[in-house]
C-alpha cells in the first residue's frame, strides 16, 4: 500500500459468524488494477472471506472496519422512483455523482484509474442528454427576452422522464440557431415624447339652492315672482299657499347654509334667491306663515280632547246607575266579611273592580262575583252602562308616564309660544293693510288660546273632586279605564245570566 492507506484490516475473530457472501452478478466489473508506482497489491484476504475490495482513491483514508455480528445485514437498495439513477459508468457502490460545478468552473477531479468518464464533466467524455446541454450564448443581435413559465420543481423532481428531456425521441429532428430569431431581434425604441393632455376641467356643480328654486318654479308655472315676494313678506295666505310655504321654509334653509349661490347672472332664480336674501326676518315670516296654517287643526285637536275630558268628568260625578253598583259591591263585601277585620268597612279601593271575576262560588266555578253583582241589573241598566262606557273612552291615554292632563298642560303652553312668535312678526310688517289683518288674525287665535286655558283649568279642578269622590289617586284616564273593563265584565256576565235563567228544551 501506498504511504498514507495503513495496513489491511485484521481478520474478523472466530465466532462472529460467517463473512459477507460475495457480491451478486450484475454491479460491474471489478476495478481495475493500481496504476503502476501506487506500490504493491495488499496481501490476500483469508481462505473464504471473498475477493478484497477495490483499494481506495487516494486520500480517502483506510476503510471503515466491518460491522460487528447482529447488527443485520447492510441497508436493501433504493426502491425505484426514490432518486435518479446513477450516470451510466460511475463505479459501483458510490451512489449518484455530485452536484455539477456552477458554470464558468471548467475542469474537475480527474475520473479513477479505469473508470469510465463521466458525460459532458471534462473534454473527451460523452456528451450530456439533448435536453441538459447549455446552449452556447447566441453571437450577434441581441434577442427580444421569451418570457415562459418554469415548470413545477416537485412534479419535476418527481419525474424519471419527461418531455423537455427528450429521452422519448429517437432522432431530433427539430433544431434552432440563433440566426433563425433575427425576427425577434431587440430592437431599440427611440424616446417618443409624449403629448401632455391638459386635465379636463370638473363639471361646474350647480347650486343647491338653485336647484331647489328652479324645483320650486317647475310646480309653480304661473307664479308671479314680484306678487309672491310681497305676499311672503305680508304673511298673506291669499297669495302663498301652506306648500309653497312649506318650500319656502326648506329653501330658507339651503340659503343660510349657501348664501353665495349667486354667480352675478340675471337668471329668474339667482333674481328669486336675491329676493329672498332681501326680504327682512324672511325665516320669521314663513313660520309665521305655517303657524297660521297650523293653527286650526292643532287648536281644534287640543279642544276635542279638553272638551271629552271635561264630560267624562262630569258622567263620573253624575251617573246614578255606576254609584248604585259600587255601593252593592260595598254591601256586600261588608256581608261576608263579618265578624272579620275587613267588617264594617266604608270604602272599597277601585282595584276591588279588577278582582270581581277572579272571585268564584264554591259550587260552581263558572259562577263569579261579577255574575252575583249583574243579577239585579236589568237590559235597560246595561244599556245605559254601555252609553256611559263609550263616553268614558272618549279620552286618549296619556304619552309614556305622562297623564292625558299632563299632555294638555304640555301642549296648550306651547301653542300660545307660537301665537306670541307670529304676534312679534307682525309687528315688524310695514305694509299698513297687511298689518291690520294679522292683528285681526291673532286676535282671534288669542281669544281661542284664552278659552281653552280657562277650560284646561276648570276641568283640572274637576279631576281633583272626581278623585276625592271615588277616593283614589290614579289618573282619569286610568279610572275611565277601570270602570269601563268593569262595565265589560257586567255586559258579559249579564248575558251568561240570561242564558242560563232560559228553560232548557
Amino acid at each position: 500500500m501506498p504511504p498514507g492507506f495503513g495496513p489491511p484490516p485484521p481478520p474478523m475473530p472466530p465466532g462472529f459468524g460467517p463473512p459477507p457472501p460475495p457480491m451478486p452478478p450484475g454491479f460491474g466489473p471489478p476495478p481495475p488494477p493500481m496504476p503502476p508506482g501506487f506500490g504493491p497489491p495488499p496481501p490476500p484476504m483469508p481462505p473464504g472471506f471473498g475477493p478484497p475490495p477495490p483499494p481506495m482513491p487516494p486520500g480517502f483514508g483506510p476503510p471503515p472496519p466491518p460491522m460487528p455480528p447482529g447488527f443485520g445485514p447492510p441497508p436493501p437498495p433504493m426502491p425505484p422512483g426514490f432518486g435518479p439513477p446513477p450516470p451510466p459508468g460511475m463505479p459501483p457502490g458510490f451512489g449518484p455523482p455530485p452536484p455539477p460545478l456552477p458554470p464558468g468552473f471548467a475542469g474537475g477531479p480527474p475520473p479513477f484509474p479505469g473508470a469510465p468518464p463521466l458525460p459532458g464533466m471534462y473534454p473527451g467524455g460523452p456528451p450530456m442528454p439533448y435536453a441538459a446541454a447549455a446552449p452556447p450564448p447566441p453571437a450577434g443581435p441581441k434577442l427580444k427576452r421569451f418570457t415562459v413559465k418554469k415548470a413545477d420543481p416537485g412534479l419535476l423532481r418527481d419525474s424519471k422522464m419527461h418531455v423537455w428531456q427528450g429521452q422519448s425521441l429517437k432522432a431530433r429532428r427539430f433544431s434552432v440557431k440563433a440566426t433563425d430569431l433575427h425576427r425577434f431581434v431587440e430592437v431599440p425604441k427611440a424616446p417618443t415624447k409624449q403629448a401632455t393632455k391638459a386635465a379636463p376641467k370638473p363639471a361646474a356643480k350647480q347650486s343647491n339652492v338653485l336647484i331647489m328654486i328652479n324645483s320650486f318654479f317647475r310646480k309653480n308655472r304661473d307664479m308671479d315672482t314680484a306678487a309672491f315676494v310681497a305676499g311672503l313678506a305680508a304673511m298673506d295666505r291669499e297669495v302663498v299657499s301652506r306648500d309653497q310655504a312649506q318650500d319656502m321654509e326648506n329653501l330658507l334653509v339651503a340659503l343660510a347654509k349657501e348664501p353665495d349661490f349667486d354667480d352675478g347672472s340675471d337668471t329668474p332664480g339667482n333674481v328669486f334667491g336675491r329676493s329672498l336674501l332681501a326680504l327682512p326676518r324672511a325665516a320669521d315670516a314663513v313660520k309665521g306663515l305655517l303657524f297660521m296654517f297650523e293653527f286650526p287643526a292643532d287648536f281644534a285637536k287640543i279642544k276635542r280632547e279638553v272638551d271629552a275630558l271635561s264630560a267624562v268628568l262630569e258622567h263620573l260625578m253624575t251617573s246614578e246607575i255606576l254609584h248604585e253598583l259600587l255601593c252593592l259591591i260595598l254591601e256586600t263585601a261588608n256581608l261576608m266579611n263579618a265578624n272579620t277585620y275587613l267588617a264594617n268597612t266604608t270604602a272599597l279601593s277601585l282595584q276591588t273592580l279588577q278582582d270581581l271575576q277572579a272571585m268564584k262560588a264554591s259550587t260552581d266555578d263558572k259562577f263569579t262575583m261579577m255574575h252575583q253583582i249583574a243579577i239585579q241589573l236589568t237590559d235597560d241598566d246595561i244599556n245605559d252602562l254601555k252609553h256611559l262606557q263609550t263616553n268614558l273612552r272618549q279620552i286618549r291615554k296619556g304619552k309614556g308616564d305622562t297623564s292625558i292632563i299632563g299632555n294638555l298642560q304640555t301642549d296648550i303652553p306651547a301653542l300660545a309660544q307660537r301665537l306670541a312668535v307670529l304676534k312679534s312678526t307682525a309687528e315688524g310688517v310695514n305694509d299698513t293693510a297687511a298689518h291690520a289683518r294679522l292683528v285681526d288674525i291673532i286676535g282671534g287665535f288669542e281669544e281661542k288660546m284664552a278659552n281653552v286655558t280657562a277650560l284646561l283649568t276648570s276641568t283640572c279642578t274637576r279631576a281633583d273632586d272626581a278623585r276625592a269622590f271615588y277616593v283614589t289617586d290614579m289618573q282619569p284616564e286610568d279610572v275611565t279605564e277601570t270602570i269601563a273593563a268593569f262595565i265589560d265584565g257586567l255586559a258579559k256576565a249579564h248575558a251568561d245570566n240570561t242564558r242560563a235563567s232560559k228553560p232548557k228544551a
